[in-house]
């Protein structure tokens, strides 16, 4: 590493107040500290400004305060914009600022490891977007997210790592760092598909920009174990594997925003992969599963991801 770089770090919270404390614990401990927290709080509930400030993080909304040698910008949403746009927000409100030179972005149940930013920053000379390794908390010799059917870090490393970076891969807005160009070039992240997809929506972008996704494996980032329960059917003398959800809500926005992003392939590429995903997932809500209300929710997603309408999933938020 050449020089010191500026970097701002953006979290975003809903109603998950002890995870976002331990989330800053952790950004408080790096041994490269982050000049910038930005932490965008999508309208919680849970007591969010008043956790922080009982754990030393004396928090003002929409006023940058100093913490240590690191200052923290509170910002409040007035509504819930889902996680997509709560990184809409925290990457825009950071880039205008015009003072950082990359934005390091988490959930707020991310944990980095305290030499995480220490490692990626490294790499800053080289690449635009840079992941850490993305380990699951409850158990560290595994992946938090399979990344090409390997579900041990161990083997993920052994399989694709080359003098310790996997090329082409990311672990998405889990710990991910992207540089200032890399913003300037790709854009924000699609504030509008509210939950779900916005982080592979982001990912394909810059990769049709000519920016290469890399995997430092020495950056350690720790989330919960992916949750998303899957189902095996066999559909046209295949095995597919599809995601599951009762969340109307995450149902709803899964597909929508799949159609979405189906579209940004080539047309007969993206006709053939919606014509598959409209069969496979019928055939399950209605045939497997025998659930009309699920079918109509993700009929409805999937056309309106395709003629680009994002207003639906509000009338699942509550519930």
């Amino acid at each position: 590493m050449n020089r010191t770089y500026q970097i701002a770090a953006v979290v975003v919270t809903y109603n998950r107040k002890d995870c976002l404390v331990q989330c800053m614990k952790a950004l408080a401990a790096q041994t490269y500290l982050p000049a910038t927290i930005i932490i965008v709080d999508n309208a919680s509930t849970d007591g969010t400004m008043e956790a922080l400030h009982d754990n030393g993080f004396n928090v003002k909304d929409h006023e940058r305060i100093r913490c240590g040698k690191t200052e923290i910008m509170y910002e409040r949403l007035e509504q819930n914009m889902g996680g997509a746009g709560g990184f809409y927000h925290g990457i825009k409100t950071g880039y205008e600022m015009n003072l950082y030179d990359a934005f390091w972005v988490m959930d707020d149940d991310g944990l980095p490891h305290r030499d995480s930013l220490k490692h990626m920053v490294g790499y800053l000379d080289h690449y635009d977007y840079i992941s850490p390794l993305c380990l699951a908390a409850e158990n560290h010799a595994m992946l938090a997210f399979d990344h090409k059917g390997v579900p041990l870090a161990s083997d993920y490393i052994a399989k694709f790592a080359v003098d310790g970076v996997v090329h082409h891969d990311a672990f998405p807005f889990n710990g991910v760092m992207y540089s200032r160009t890399f913003v300037e070039k790709v854009g924000l992240p699609r504030k509008e598909f509210f939950i779900w997809g916005d982080e592979a929506n982001y990912h394909r972008r810059g990769i049709v920009q000519g920016f290469e996704p890399v995997v430092i494996v020495d950056a350690i980032h720790y989330h919960p174990l992916n949750r998303a329960e899957y189902y095996d059917m066999n559909m046209l003398g295949k095995n597919r594997k599809i995601i599951l959800t009762n969340s109307l809500l995450r149902l709803y926005c899964m597909h929508r925003n799949a159609a979405a992003n189906a579209l940004m392939d080539f047309p007969c590429k993206a006709a053939k992969n919606l014509l598959l995903r409209y069969l496979v997932y019928s055939k399950y809500y209605l045939s497997i599963e025998k659930s009309f209300k699920h079918w109509r929710v993700f009929n409805n997603a999937f056309f309106a991801g395709l003629f680009g309408l994002f207003e639906g999933h509000k009338k699942y938020l509550k519930q």
